[in-house]
């Protein structure tokens, strides 16, 4: 307890703030704002005034919040210190940053392979440089998302355009919108275009996702049956709110008049129909539709 109570730990945010502001030089007397503050704010104003390493790593181990734990990470220098909280530290939120701070590329491919929030195995993989790192998850990563994202990454393209076409031959046609994804975006990066024509006309034929649909229709040389594709993707409804925008945008990229007039006619959702019959300018197209 304080025999009198300093205006650094006061519960008005505002005062405590400004008292800490004018605290300097004292590390001793930062280092008890930032570990007994009232005012989590404080705290984080005093870390960010501390340049003693020996009491930010304190902090930064055991501080009673995450923000503040996460402002003393930031200011840390030592890989060691901050590999053990990116590894350990039982908040995603203070992992991420001291991910951020590690530079050495083995500690990153431990977070990337071990760490169990998404974003933090995210922002770790975003510094990987190293090559023989990246092969090895190119080749044998468990996560199709890693795999193709490293084969991005390599600069061996004899190596990268393995991988993409791996990860089609093992993924394609699979009944499984989030490979039918992936298997999208590797063909996007293949230099065998007859290969990636394949994956683009299965993938806007028949997935089930209409983002995938549109996405792979707008990458066929055959424009005709990409125009087929937009057609059938404004005509079926399946009453799904997202799904209604891709239907817009199938109806935007259609051109066909016949086409146009054919979803006009016979679009489930009348504000495709609508949609559809606006974009005529054929006189007859638009009678035909008018009488339908």
């Amino acid at each position: 307890m304080w025999p009198f109570n300093p205006a650094w730990n006061s519960e008005d945010k505002k005062k405590a703030i400004r008292a800490v502001q004018k605290l300097n030089g004292s590390q001793a007397k930062l280092a008890l704002v930032a570990k007994e503050a009232r005012c989590l704010e404080a705290r984080k104003v005093a870390v960010k005034k501390l340049t003693n390493q020996i009491v930010l790593a304190d902090i930064a181990k055991k501080g009673e919040y995450r923000d503040v734990r996460k402002a003393a990470v930031e200011k840390l220098t030592s890989q060691n210190l901050l590999a053990d909280i990116a590894k350990n530290d039982e908040d995603s939120h203070v992992r991420g940053a001291a991910v951020k701070k590690l530079t050495d590329q083995n500690l990153l491919a431990d977070v990337v392979k071990s760490d169990t929030d998404f974003y933090t195995r995210q922002a770790a993989f975003d510094k990987l440089t190293d090559q023989n790192l990246l092969a090895d998850f190119a080749k044998n990563h468990r996560n199709l998302d890693i795999r193709l994202a490293a084969a991005k990454k390599l600069t061996n393209q004899n190596l990268a355009q393995k991988i993409y076409v791996e990860i089609i031959a093992q993924n394609h046609k699979q009944e499984d919108w989030f490979k039918a994804a992936v298997c999208l975006r590797a063909a996007e990066n293949l230099a065998d275009q007859e290969l990636a024509q394949k994956v683009y006309i299965d993938i806007a034929q028949d997935d089930k996702h209409l983002a995938d649909r549109l996405r792979a229709a707008g990458k066929l040389a055959n424009q005709n049956l990409a125009q087929g594709i937009y057609a059938d993707i404004a005509v079926n409804d399946n009453d799904n709110k997202w799904d209604e925008e891709y239907r817009k945008n199938a109806i935007e990229k259609l051109t066909n008049p016949k086409l146009l007039a054919y979803v006009a006619k016979n679009a489930t959702n009348s504000r495709m129909r609508k949609a559809a019959a606006q974009k005529l300018t054929d006189p007859n197209l638009l009678a035909s539709v008018a009488k339908h």
